[in-house]
């Protein structure tokens, strides 16, 4: 059985964005995985 998972990555919340010129400053911004897109492939590992 193939089993395709789609996940996305989102900016980390536990940071602090910077805004400048009414613009989102995306130098040193770090991209986690979303928190519903890890229980989706907790859910897919389990299923295998």
């Amino acid at each position: 059985m193939k089993i395709l998972t789609t996940v996305k990555k989102v900016v980390d919340v536990e940071l602090t964005i910077h805004v400048e010129d009414g613009a989102i400053v995306e130098d040193g911004l770090q991209y986690v995985m979303n928190a519903w897109d890890e229980n989706a492939v907790e859910a897919t590992v389990q299923l295998k």
